[in-house]
């Protein structure tokens, strides 16, 4: 399988390594860190908490947190660094009708760039990427991509394929230090969001899971194919209005909550039937912004699948981080 996005990652985490400041963080190799992002009863993301209104547990079994801190990339007087985003556009599946849809998506979240931002731009079928933090370059390359072409019939096993280019991206952001950083996938989530627990998906799923707890990778999916009418004879997209006028009401044909999918276990979440794509960005972009960092030793290291599971003691908030390790 071909990596086109290699060098372009490894130059752009040497590039910020050295001028970015990071939270303040205890680096340790034997340590697994694990992003946490809280909200309160209202949907509102919480600031403020402290290493002792956090559990971890590991299999079930507590563990000791060793390392903490909170990050506010937004913040006008914050030392945190930017957020890492590299947007992975499926041109290998997707049907090219949905390229402008694709394209329209991630260009939102480079309306939203900041100047600690760094983006990359990378195609699930190869060629062409970038990795910068000039929001010009990043539209250029989303405005180069293109849907499969001539290869009209879906590829065999594309969550297959996505899967190995997730473990690649991820082990090439584990050397970006405690920066956040997020895998955004724009297509099916039928293809990037498999559920884990399906014996078919464990071998890639599974190191592309390991691959993302070591790096601390966090995956996001935004499905383009929309809206879906379900019918006795076959499953199409629909638009908001036709939908309003049918009153479709059923999710379209494979819709799940994706709450058992690989980007929900990673840490990150799955938005799919609907034709609402600037809410789930925003969402992304607020997560990726406000969070915090617990540093933990896992009492084995091997390739089995481990739960992993962040409580909170207060009442009325909720949590939402990395449910299992390879």
């Amino acid at each position: 399988m071909r990596i086109p996005v290699t060098l372009a990652l490894i130059m752009a985490t040497a590039a910020i390594g050295g001028v970015q400041s990071q939270p303040t963080f205890r680096a340790d190799v034997n340590l697994l860190v694990v992003s946490a992002v809280v909200r309160d009863a209202g949907d509102k993301l919480v600031r403020g908490l402290t290493r002792d209104d956090f559990e971890l547990r590991e299999d079930g079994q507590p563990v000791n947190i060793a390392t903490f801190a909170e990050a506010s990339t937004d913040a006008r007087t914050s030392l945190d660094d930017g957020r890492f985003v590299v947007l992975l556009l499926d041109d290998y599946s997707t049907h090219p009708q949905f390229t402008s849809r694709i394209k329209a998506v991630a260009n939102g979240f480079v309306d939203r760039m900041g100047p600690k931002d760094v983006m990359s731009v990378v195609m699930l079928n190869g060629g062409r990427s970038v990795t910068t933090q000039r929001p010009s370059e990043v539209r250029a390359a989303i405005n180069h991509s293109q849907g499969y072409g001539k290869a009209f019939v879906s590829p065999a096993n594309p969550a297959r394929h996505a899967m190995e280019n997730i473990s690649s991206l991820a082990a090439q952001l584990a050397g970006v230090p405690h920066r956040r950083k997020v895998i955004v996938c724009i297509g099916p989530a039928a293809t990037f969001n498999p559920a884990t627990h399906v014996s078919g998906n464990q071998g890639e799923a599974g190191v592309a899971m390991r691959e993302t707890a070591r790096a601390n990778v966090t995956t996001y999916v935004i499905d383009p194919l929309g809206l879906t009418e379900k019918n006795a004879l076959s499953t199409r997209a629909i638009d908001d209005n036709v939908a309003r006028n049918r009153g479709v009401q059923e999710k379209g044909e494979g819709f799940r909550l994706y709450q058992d999918g690989f980007a929900f276990e990673s840490g990150g979440f799955a938005f799919a039937n609907t034709n609402d794509y600037a809410s789930p960005i925003d969402q992304v972009w607020e997560e990726s912004g406000n969070y915090y960092l617990l540093g933990y030793e896992p009492a084995r290291r091997d390739n089995r699948r481990h739960s992993i599971e962040v409580r909170l003691k207060k009442a009325n908030l909720t949590v939402r981080a990395r449910r299992t390790r390879g």
